[in-house]
């Protein structure tokens, strides 16, 4: 083209450094931005933008800030969201968080709008350097500027997430109230439920309770997961039955919202019906969860590892132990009251048929978590609550034997 006469324009400049920028090229970008000047060519805001593309594709960060300082201070040309976008990104990639928080606060000092991914890098740059304090300003000082306009609600959900995780919850309560009042929506059920399990581990049952209730009212599809959280909330409601209000959140499930319980489900409403004294209530729900298992092959005996590992008994089968170990204590409890009434009901034809003692293995309390209350509460079930004998098995802890016929009889 040269060698024809035709003198090259910036655009064909442009075209030759962007080219070599998409392969890393930054040395054969530079000598073009170089040569431009033989020309008599003056680069503009693209050919910056090209090269700092080149310079981040070629590892070359440390000499941005100088072609920074040449185009606005020699060039006066103002860097746009595209320019801060490439530096920014080129940032993100190798982890340069205190780069980040540097460019975008440069960015924001000479007016211009971050889009969405400088949006997103900035705040992965507050969270992963923990700056609680900077993140939440992005949200509530911007919040009547145009940048605000540019949150999304999966920024919200970033830095809602963030404030959770790191324990700050009227961080998250507001901007969660921000999110709804922009949106004109519920916010969704996952951040829901994970306000709500925040909630819950630091003893504002209510006020989880609260917001699900608020939300349901709002319009929010609940999920099985939210209403767990629901559900196991209930144990701690000191106005109100708690065995109720759980109860009535696991028909709501079903009969409103058309979910289907999981083992979780069942777990925490025996647990709330049980510390509720609703021992009746608690064995038909067992009950019912085991008859799924065993009523239909859709249904995978491994979601309720306690009952069908537990309720031969009750099936008919001659087993003479019944094996606690991956219990909660309130299951527990609820599964020996099912088993205790059972024998209590059987007519002397059946009861031959029945083991004349039961072996009922607790562990020793070391299995899990749960389990390490477990053999005291189980030994209490029988010798204090229900005034049943038991007698202790020599060098094993861990288990207990029960007569049949004292279960009959006491």
């Amino acid at each position: 083209m040269i060698r024809n006469g035709i003198k090259p324009n910036n655009s064909i400049f442009n075209t030759c450094i962007n080219a070599c920028s998409i392969d890393g090229h930054w040395k054969e970008a530079m000598a073009k931005f170089d040569e431009m000047s033989t020309y008599g060519l003056t680069p503009d805001l693209i050919t910056f933008n090209s090269l700092m593309f080149a310079l981040n594709n070629g590892d070359q960060q440390e000499q941005i800030p100088l072609l920074l300082e040449t185009m606005t201070i020699k060039h006066g040309i103002t860097p746009n969201t595209i320019t801060f976008n490439i530096i920014i990104n080129g940032c993100l990639k190798r982890a340069q968080w205190s780069e980040i928080d540097r460019y975008f606060d440069q960015m924001l000092q000479q007016q211009v709008r971050p889009d969405l991914s400088i949006l997103n890098a900035y705040i992965t740059s507050c969270t992963m350097q923990a700056k609680s304090s900077q993140l939440y300003e992005l949200f509530v000082v911007s919040r009547d500027g145009d940048m605000f306009q540019k949150i999304d609600k999966y920024h919200f959900h970033s830095a809602i997430s963030y404030f959770v995780e790191s324990g700050e919850t009227d961080r998250a309560l507001h901007l969660f109230s921000l999110l709804e009042r922009k949106s004109g929506k519920p916010p969704g059920i996952i951040v829901l439920s994970s306000i709500m399990r925040h909630l819950c581990s630091i003893d504002e049952h209510d006020k989880a309770l609260e917001m699900f209730y608020s939300q349901l009212e709002r319009g929010v599809d609940p999920d099985v997961m939210s209403f767990n959280i629901a559900i196991s909330a209930c144990r701690h409601l000191v106005t109100q039955s708690a065995g109720l209000t759980g109860h009535k959140l696991f028909q709501s499930m079903q009969t409103e919202y058309q979910l289907i319980p999981d083992e979780v489900t069942y777990n925490a409403l025996i647990h709330v019906l049980e510390e509720d004294e609703m021992h009746e209530e608690a064995m038909k729900v067992l009950r019912h969860a085991t008859s799924l298992v065993a009523n239909s092959p859709q249904v995978d005996e491994s979601l309720f590892p306690t009952q069908t590992a537990s309720l031969k008994l009750m099936k008919g089968d001659q087993v003479g132990f019944i094996d606690l170990h991956d219990s909660n204590a309130s299951v527990a409890r609820t599964l020996l009251r099912c088993v205790i009434q059972d024998i209590r009901s059987m007519n002397e034809k059946t009861l031959l048929k029945t083991p004349p003692s039961l072996t009922i293995i607790t562990g020793q309390g070391h299995h899990s978590e749960s389990s390490a209350i477990l053999p005291q509460e189980i030994r209490n079930l029988f010798t204090k609550e229900l005034r049943i004998p038991i007698s202790e098995v020599s060098n094993n802890p861990g288990r207990f034997i029960v007569n049949v016929i004292d279960i009959r009889i006491h």
